[in-house]
């Protein structure tokens, strides 16, 4: 099966750095291309491991302008479909702890495949799958240890009545958003044998972000701590709680962004829905690296319903 993302962005890298990152993308993927452009290197792989390619690139150097854009979208497995095609890597069917994850938007259901999960579930917080939807995803995997990730609040107890309905061995880690359910993701690995272990390293890897979204309102309504909000008005919310609201969506946007960015942000992750606003897009990158210099952005396509904007801000 060819990769399925294309990574591409520019280096900011002493030249003698080039060949053994070349070398690392060849190792990670295929169509790779690193060239000389004025003020850097232009970088591009074709690849299942986004993460590891980023992480090569700032290994090196500083990379800017980084756009991730999955290469399988004429694949029917989008959001509205109830029964998605899902075929887990080959690496990730024989783990021994197996994880399945609740996903909602073809590009993020192909970045949980590239992470390794073994199983999704469509859903999120406005879908939320029944338990039976889950036990039978949880029933379908091989492993015989899985790891549940709700990646929203509202399924995390649904997801917790697993354990008792299967003779598999299940834990729930608690995600409750997609970017906590990624940065769990980045903390599996493959190798391990232990379930508890498993859990409570990507327990850890998932508590370690500050995850936000940008949603419209659905209606007129009174949001304590913002007062009046008026129907598609534009919220920002970090960690469930509504922040920032405004009519205009890059307001809302670059409102919501620096009030994060007080603290010290290495790695912005912008995870795009299929509602976005494309000027947005290419301001909201453009500002994070230009306003917070030693920050990398990283836009996603992820295809999402209901939520314009995911962001991980680690």
């Amino acid at each position: 099966m060819p990769p399925r993302y294309e990574v591409m962005f520019v280096l900011d890298a002493e030249p003698a750095a080039v060949p053994s990152l070349r070398e690392q993308l060849a190792v990670l993927g295929d169509s790779v291309v690193v060239a000389a452009v004025d003020g850097g290197w232009s970088c591009h792989v074709h690849t299942d491991r986004i993460g590891p390619v980023i992480e090569a690139a700032i290994a090196v150097g500083h990379p800017r302008g980084i756009e991730v854009t999955d290469l399988g979208r004429d694949v029917d497995h989008g959001p509205e479909d109830r029964s998605p095609v899902f075929e887990a890597h080959i690496e990730a069917a024989v783990a021994p702890v197996g994880v399945v994850a609740v996903v909602a938007g073809g590009g993020l259901v192909d970045l949980f495949r590239g992470l390794l999960v073994q199983g999704v579930v469509p859903g999120g917080h406005h879908s939320s799958p029944s338990a039976e939807a889950l036990l039978a995803a949880v029933e379908s995997i091989p492993a015989n240890k899985v790891v549940v990730l709700p990646n929203s609040r509202s399924i995390v107890p649904v997801a917790e009545q697993l354990d008792a309905l299967t003779t598999k061995d299940v834990i729930v880690v608690p995600t409750r958003s997609i970017p906590q359910g990624v940065a769990a993701m980045l903390g599996y690995s493959t190798g391990e044998e232990s379930l508890e272990d498993a859990a409570q390293t990507m327990s850890a890897a998932a508590s370690s972000i500050i995850a936000a979204e940008i949603s419209t309102a659905a209606r007129n309504a009174k949001v304590e701590g913002l007062g009046q909000i008026s129907q598609g008005d534009w919220i920002g919310i970090i960690d469930g709680t509504p922040i920032v609201s405004h009519p205009d969506p890059w307001t809302a946007v670059s409102m919501l962004i620096r009030r994060i960015m007080t603290a010290p942000i290495e790695l912005v992750t912008v995870y795009v829905g299929a509602d976005a606003d494309p000027d947005v897009t290419d301001a909201l990158s453009a500002l994070v690296e230009t306003e917070y210099p030693g920050t990398t952005a990283v836009v996603v396509d992820g295809g999402q319903p209901h939520h314009p904007y995911l962001l991980s801000f680690e």
